[in-house]
C-alpha cells in the first residue's frame, strides 16, 4: 500500500526458535480498521512443520498496538521458562521514540501482569531510545539499541534494564540506562546475548572517527556497568577490513566457552567492490 510518501505493508524482522521446535516470527502489519496507515506489532507462531499455529492469538497471529495512529517498529523476542514470550521493539509516542516491551501468554494473549495491561512503553532519553534486541539476564530483561537526547545529537549505543514485570529497572546501569559513546560520533547496538552469570555481551558498531565505522563488542556486568576487565573500558572495536564495518548478530556456544559475532565488512559506497560477511569468534 502506498500513502503518497512511503510503502506500507506486512513485514517480518525477528525469528525465534521456541521449545518443541516451534518458531516465532516478529513483524508488523497495517493496523486493523478502515483508513488506518499506522503499523501494529504482529507476532506469528509456527508449528514445527512450518504451519501457522492456530492455538496462538487469532488463527496463529497476535496483533498488538501501542495506541491509535502510532506506528510500531518490531524487532525480536525472548521465550521465558514458562512458555510466555516477551517481544521488543520501539514506537514514537508524543514525538519521543521509546522502547516497547510486551508479554504474551502461551495462547498469544497480552499478559495483564506485565507493564500496563501487558504492554510497557518506557521513554528513556529525551529524543529517542530504540530497542533492537532483548534477553533475560538474571532477574531482569536487558535491551540494546541506540538513542540520543535531542534531534540534532549523534546517537549512542544504549542498553536498558527492565524488571520482570515491565518497569524500567533503575538499579541497572545509571538509572536504568548504560550508554557507549566512542568519540562523539554515531554508535549503535544491534544485538545481545546473556551470559550464565547475568552479564551481557552487546554487538553493534562504533565510530573511532567521522569517516570510519568499526564493528564493536561491549560487555556489561550483571548490574549493567561497562565491564573494565573487557577491552578498553568495557568495549572493543574491530576493523574487519572496510571503512563501514558492523556486527548485527551474536550467539553463545552451547558450552558457554565462545561467542560468535556476525556482521559485515562494508566497502566504500561509491566504489565497485561489494560488502562481505564477517564472523568473529571470541571468549565471553
Amino acid at each position: 500500500m502506498a500513502d503518497g510518501t512511503a510503502y506500507r505493508g506486512d513485514t517480518a524482522w525477528g525469528l525465534v526458535k521456541l521449545t518443541g521446535d516451534r518458531l516465532l516470527v516478529v513483524g508488523n502489519q497495517i493496523g486493523p480498521g478502515a483508513g488506518r496507515l499506522d503499523l501494529d506489532f504482529a507476532v506469528v507462531r509456527l508449528t514445527a512443520d512450518g504451519a501457522k499455529d492456530t492455538t496462538f492469538g487469532t488463527a496463529g497471529t497476535a496483533v498488538v498496538g501501542v495506541g491509535p495512529n502510532v506506528s510500531e517498529s518490531p524487532k525480536t523476542a525472548v521465550e521465558l521458562p514458562d512458555g510466555k514470550v516477551v517481544v521488543a521493539g520501539y514506537a514514537t509516542v508524543a514525538d519521543v521514540v521509546a522502547p516497547v516491551l510486551f508479554r504474551l501468554t502461551t495462547a498469544g494473549a497480552l499478559d495483564p501482569t506485565f507493564g500496563d495491561a501487558g504492554i510497557a512503553v518506557r521513554p528513556v532519553l529525551g529524543n529517542a531510545t530504540e530497542a533492537y534486541s532483548v534477553v533475560k539476564a538474571g532477574n531482569r530483561f536487558v535491551t540494546t539499541g541506540y538513542g540520543k537526547d535531542t534531534a540534532e545529537a549523534k546517537v549512542d549505543l544504549v542498553a536498558n534494564g527492565f524488571t520482570l514485570d515491565g518497569a524500567l529497572d533503575r538499579s541497572f546501569g545509571t538509572n536504568g540506562l548504560t550508554r557507549v559513546d566512542v568519540t562523539g560520533e554515531d554508535d549503535r547496538g544491534r544485538n545481545l546475548v546473556a551470559l550464565p552469570d547475568g552479564r551481557t555481551v552487546l554487538v553493534g558498531s562504533g565510530k573511532p572517527s567521522g569517516t570510519n565505522l568499526d564493528a564493536m563488542v561491549v560487555r556489561l556486568t550483571a548490574a549493567g556497568a561497562l565491564d573494565p576487565a573487557f577491552g578498553q573500558g568495557g568495549r572493543r572495536l574491530y576493523d574487519v577490513g572496510g571503512p563501514n564495518d558492523a556486527f548485527f548478530g551474536v550467539a553463545l556456544s552451547p558450552d558457554g566457552s565462545r561467542l560468535a559475532a556476525v556482521g559485515y565488512l562494508g566497502r566504500e559506497t561509491a566504489g565497485s567492490e561489494k560488502d562481505d560477511g564477517a564472523v568473529l569468534w571470541l571468549q565471553p
